[in-house]
């Protein structure tokens, strides 16, 4: 039988060429894929998904970072706990959707500064990890839309003023361990 959204079904839909081993998934083990339709992907989370409350996704220790498009989480606002890593996020946009998110681990995933707004407006976010990633500046980066923010750790950036979090209940991890090489 030909299971909805497996790889046989998509090739009979004929998404997908025979031979062609990922199919436009994402991940890298089989079993552990996240459909990636190339059709158009609107604010419906992926088919099956819409009671997920915890997702992880990637590979802190591969040195090759998969790409990841977001855009097919969109929706997901049961979602209490993302965690990313050693992926190339290209597209967050689909965060801002994800109201329900009481964390946010990106850690290694090329998140830059200008990226950062996709995490503002979490009102139940109380921990945002944002390790050994591209950021430079916290300028994108709202706290008045996360007012449950206990915790933030922002090691392994080029980050030089963390005046933001002055007069804030809010315990900032790694302003003491930068390094310039990310």
């Amino acid at each position: 039988p030909v299971i909805p959204g497996s790889l046989s079904s998509q090739r009979a839909a004929g998404l997908c060429k025979p031979g062609l081993r990922r199919c436009g998934e994402i991940g890298r083990h089989e079993g552990l894929k996240i459909p990636f339709w190339r059709q158009s992907t609107g604010s419906t989370p992926v088919g099956g998904m819409e009671n997920l409350d915890h997702l992880r996704i990637g590979d802190d220790w591969n040195s090759h970072r998969i790409a990841l498009d977001l855009a097919p989480l969109s929706g997901l606002t049961r979602l209490e706990y993302l965690h990313i890593f050693g992926a190339k996020l290209d597209n967050v946009d689909a965060i801002s959707s994800m109201s329900g998110l009481i964390c946010i681990n990106l850690q290694n995933c090329g998140m830059t500064s200008a990226k950062l707004t996709a995490l503002n407006g979490h009102p139940l976010t109380t921990e945002i990890n944002l390790e050994r990633n591209f950021l430079r500046t916290l300028d994108e980066l709202d706290l008045s839309t996360l007012p449950e923010l206990k915790e933030i750790n922002l090691g392994g950036n080029t980050i030089r003023d963390f005046s933001m979090f002055d007069g804030t209940a809010i315990t900032v991890y790694g302003q003491d361990w930068q390094n310039a090489a990310y």
